[in-house]
């Protein structure tokens, strides 16, 4: 994108990932119902920059990871991240 659009120097992506299960119905597991399954969560960060500073900046976390409860959440467990 930086590459296209010259008047562009910085992006930014931002991604969330959730745990989502299927909820059973009658022993099935149903085609369009979901529950968020625990509490962790994996983010990542990226920043792009070019002219006279260029360059990339990664950040991610894993937070979370036990399992919650009725599809509620709660970020009070531990948390890793890497930056780069």
């Amino acid at each position: 994108m930086l590459q296209k659009y010259e008047h562009l120097s910085k992006a930014f992506v931002s991604i969330e990932k959730l745990k989502w299960s299927r909820i059973v119905v009658q022993g099935t597991p149903h085609k369009h119902a979901f529950v968020r399954d625990g509490d962790e969560k994996v983010t990542t960060e990226v920043e792009v920059s070019t002219g006279l500073i260029a360059g990339v900046r990664v950040h991610g976390c894993v937070s979370g990871g036990g399992r919650g409860s009725g599809g509620r959440t709660s970020m009070h467990g531990s948390s890793k991240c890497l930056q780069g």
